[in-house]
């Protein structure tokens, strides 16, 4: 769980976090698998962080849009989701947890 403080989403990041495996590092390291990413897509700011180009954006968001529309099998294999589709049912699933106190069921890869 991701501390409490000012201006944090700290819910969001939360919510996030079961999925930052499977949708986004799995994307990230595609992409620099397969040439879309390359050393010269990254520049260093004056602070020290690391920043993508503007081209480079681009393409990492297209392929994102991508990755979360395309349908996969669902871990117990019933069905069909998106991750986009997945997010929702995940985060209605944290609200009947509080407001109701039904059980939270992780998204899990298998």
């Amino acid at each position: 769980m991701h501390e409490l403080r000012y201006g944090r989403r700290s819910l969001a990041l939360d919510l996030v976090e079961e999925f930052r495996h499977p949708a986004i590092d799995m994307l990230t390291v595609s992409l620099v698998n397969w040439g879309v990413l390359k050393e010269g897509d990254f520049y260093r700011e004056t602070d020290g962080g690391v920043r993508m180009t503007p081209e480079a954006l681009k393409r990492y968001f297209g392929a994102y849009e991508r990755r979360m529309a395309k349908p996969f099998s669902d871990p117990d294999g019933e069905q069909t989701v998106s991750f986009r589709a997945l997010f929702r049912t995940q985060a209605e699933s944290l609200e009947k947890l509080v407001l109701e106190g039904r059980p939270y069921e992780p998204f899990l890869v298998q």
